[in-house]
């Protein structure tokens, strides 16, 4: 008996003692599709691996047919439930109650994505092929069976007209370690007749291994961040409004135009006033700065457009979202604006490192990464308030609890989070309720590409 036997008997006894249900062979089913595919351990369970398993993983390369889905998520809630009671989940593992959220929102679309041929991955497609011609390796006692099995139905399959296998075979179901050990394998047989001697299926992970794969939300929800961020309502009426304008040989607005954009846009309430309260947080100002001055200055400061902070980060985040041109001597918006949810989210990336981009001078890259991750739940994080994030930076930034060596200037070193929080607040990163900040969907995508970003080096227009 393995280390995934003898867990499902410890749950199952568990399950009994207290009530619960739990369908073994759905349970069994949903462990292996992890640990075969995606290398996942029976007890770790990230955030977004649930939705991942039923939207992705099941459909790909799960049993024909739809599930009972209802007592999926049964069985799955009973799982989590055991192994976080008995101390078996894995670290960096969500709450099971968290996950039974994951796993209701992905019930609803489940049926639909199981009876979706498109989804089915190339081995369940192939698999599925040779069972319609009376092939099957369930029963095949030996590997020379296999052997012979497999050859038939690739024989059949490769008999098929090119159309046809195009079309499955670029099916869903990529990243699965069956697949490509499948793929290998039907190659291999295709050339030489037979399956290479040192081929075998993926190897069920072990319990305690590690595994840091970080799944991204799930799109509905980060698209829909997206769509209804200041930010991006913003860059829309920007290039809607720019289109036919005059540019100057820069490419930028014409200074007389560029303040009547500011004006229309109400540049100073949906932006700059909120960078002025959180400036006046870390420095005192003299008397004779005040709010009319300062506004003053963000509308009329300037000589060209491309040195007004708050309108030229909109300027190249609908640029870099190509919803506007300016190649030309007039400015045209592009109406092509995203539809579906992957797009969306692909706008909100686009246009967010954009605009971050245009104020990378006044972020600290190190509190950037920091507070995305103090704040991300599948990284271990979590809300936290505003004053607890001011106590992380200062922490972090080696202070321990030492004032500083000047009056305030713990204020000036903390009230960098108030900034970073004023800076990127309408972008759809976060939500902030009273002094609360917690994390959206899209936050965390953004999270992930910013730290794929970083590790391969291509992060340093982003911050200091």
């Amino acid at each position: 008996m393995n280390d995934h036997e003898l867990l499902l008997r410890h749950a199952e006894r568990w399950a009994s003692e207290k009530k619960r249900p739990l369908d073994t062979d759905l349970l069994v089913t949903a462990l292996d599709l992890r640990a075969t595919h995606d290398g996942l351990a029976a007890n770790n369970w990230r955030a977004g691996s649930v939705r991942h398993l039923m939207l992705t993983r099941w459909p790909a390369h799960g049993p024909a047919g739809v599930p009972d889905v209802a007592s999926l998520v049964d069985s799955l809630d009973t799982f989590w439930r055991f192994l976080r009671s008995t101390g078996r989940m894995a670290g960096a593992s969500a709450e099971p109650k968290a996950l039974l959220t994951e796993a209701k929102a992905a019930a609803k679309r489940m049926p639909e994505a199981c009876a979706d041929p498109s989804r089915h991955g190339t081995a369940k497609s192939l698999l599925a092929f040779g069972r319609d011609l009376g092939i099957t390796l369930d029963d095949a006692d030996t590997h020379e069976e296999m052997n012979a099995r497999l050859h038939q139905i690739v024989q059949a399959w490769n008999d098929q007209p090119d159309d046809l296998r195009r079309a499955t075979m670029d099916a869903g179901g990529a990243g699965s370690r069956m697949s490509g050990a499948l793929t290998a394998g039907w190659g291999t047989m295709a050339e030489t007749g037979q399956l290479p001697d040192s081929w075998e299926l993926p190897g069920t992970p072990r319990l305690d291994e590690d595994d840091e794969r970080l799944f991204p939300s799930d799109p509905a929800q980060s698209a829909q961040a997206v769509r209804t961020s200041l930010l991006t309502r913003q860059v829309l009426a920007l290039a809607r409004w720019a289109d036919g304008r005059q540019l100057t040989q820069t490419g930028v607005l014409r200074p007389a135009i560029a303040r009547e954009a500011y004006d229309a846009l109400k540049l100073w309430d949906t932006w700059d006033a909120a960078q002025f309260a959180a400036s006046r947080l870390r420095t005192p100002y003299p008397d004779t700065v005040t709010e009319e001055t300062e506004r003053d200055y963000a509308r009329n400061g300037w000589r060209s457009a491309g040195d007004s902070r708050s309108l030229d980060r909109l300027w190249q985040a609908a640029l870099q979202g190509d919803v506007l041109d300016a190649t030309g001597s007039r400015a045209r918006h592009l109406p092509d604006t995203p539809t579906d949810n992957d797009d969306w989210i692909a706008f909100g990336l686009a246009t967010v490192l954009a605009a971050a981009a245009r104020v990378r001078g006044a972020i600290d890259q190190r509190l950037l990464f920091l507070t995305l991750l103090t704040l991300a739940e599948p990284y271990g994080g979590g809300p936290a308030t505003v004053d607890e994030l001011r106590d992380v930076w200062w922490r972090n930034d080696e202070h321990g609890d030492e004032p500083g060596p000047w009056p305030g200037y713990r204020d000036y070193v903390s009230g960098q989070v108030d900034s970073l929080l004023a800076l990127l607040g309408d972008c759809g990163l976060w939500r902030v309720r009273g002094r609360r900040v917690s994390l959206t969907a899209f936050g965390w995508d953004f999270t992930l590409a910013l730290l794929h970003l970083y590790e391969v080096g291509d992060a340093e227009g982003l911050g200091g």
